[in-house]
């Protein structure tokens, strides 16, 4: 099915995906699965046209969460607070995850040369995502800070260390018998507020089963689903863009959904983020050093 015939069946916008289907001879979940294979690979190459990008709208919504019901379903730690409005939804935690941490862990100044010990403390969070995602035609990169919220509790950061520079899990190391990160890919900032670079893999051992696709661990900031790093059949993903997402069904999308996975080669993590995401301004290190003085 090209797009072109695609288009043709579809007409201007808001279409009849019934009377589409007829026309091409296939079937509505045929011509809908179609849509989403067609976003999938324009937002892959981050090159889309006018044309596609009508053609996309024509589409209608290539992954919505259609309402609150499926944020509302998910495995939240007991001491998360989620609240819907049925346009975007609420995340508060204390930040502390529901997995055990560590009691001290080692980080360093920029320098990469100075240690000092860093604890976890409750740091509260509060976050309002989208429930209506919608892929763009360009990637906004991700930033300090958090970049998503994580059934545990804990923000997921992207896959770099405060410099930007270096990916943490490629970087971790071990002083005096202290870890940088944990067993489940995190560890506090400076102030305390523990947070993830890579899988939650102290969540992902309790809620993935083997064999099947990983189940949702969380949300990023444009409001798309984060799985672990098993696709279906329990396989590694692949086809990802460079955002680390794709199109594909998943437990609760079998229809399809673009969604992001969090994987076990580096960078392991999201380094962009495929959907329109509004007002997003991370701080600067410069910013960010200057709070912890406060």
């Amino acid at each position: 099915m090209t797009e072109a015939a695609l288009q043709a069946a579809l007409g201007p916008p808001p279409p009849d995906l019934a009377a589409a289907a007829a026309q091409l001879g296939v079937t509505k979940e045929a011509l809908r699965w179609a849509c989403l294979k067609e976003n999938a690979m324009k937002t892959r190459i981050f090159s889309i046209s006018i044309s596609a990008i009508l053609f996309l709208s024509a589409c209608g919504p290539t992954s919505s969460l259609s309402s609150h019901s499926v944020i509302m379903s998910m495995s939240w730690a007991d001491h998360i607070t989620i609240t819907s409005d049925n346009v975007s939804f609420t995340f508060a935690s204390n930040g502390i995850p529901d997995h055990e941490y560590l009691d001290v862990y080692t980080g360093f100044d920029l320098d990469r040369v100075t240690t000092f010990p860093t604890y976890v403390v409750e740091s509260p969070l509060e976050v309002s995502i989208t429930l209506s995602p919608q892929l763009t035609a360009e990637p906004t990169f991700t930033g300090l800070n958090e970049i998503g919220v994580i059934i545990s509790g804990a923000p997921l950061n992207n896959p770099y260390e405060a410099d930007q520079e270096y990916v943490a899990l490629d970087d971790a190391f071990v002083e005096n018998g202290i870890p940088f990160l944990d067993s489940c890919n995190g560890h506090p900032t400076p102030p305390g507020a523990y947070h993830y670079h890579g899988i939650s893999v102290c969540t992902t051992k309790v809620v993935d089963s083997p064999d099947q696709h990983s189940v949702v661990i969380g949300i990023a900031l444009d409001g798309f689903p984060i799985y672990g790093s098993q696709d279906k059949n329990s396989t590694p993903p692949t086809n990802l863009n460079q955002c680390s997402g794709h199109v594909g069904p998943t437990p609760k999308f079998p229809d399809g959904i673009f969604h992001y996975h969090l994987t076990q080669v580096s960078p392991y993590n999201m380094v962009c983020f495929s959907g329109v995401i509004e007002g997003y301004d991370p701080p600067t290190l410069e910013e960010i050093e200057a709070s912890f003085d406060e």
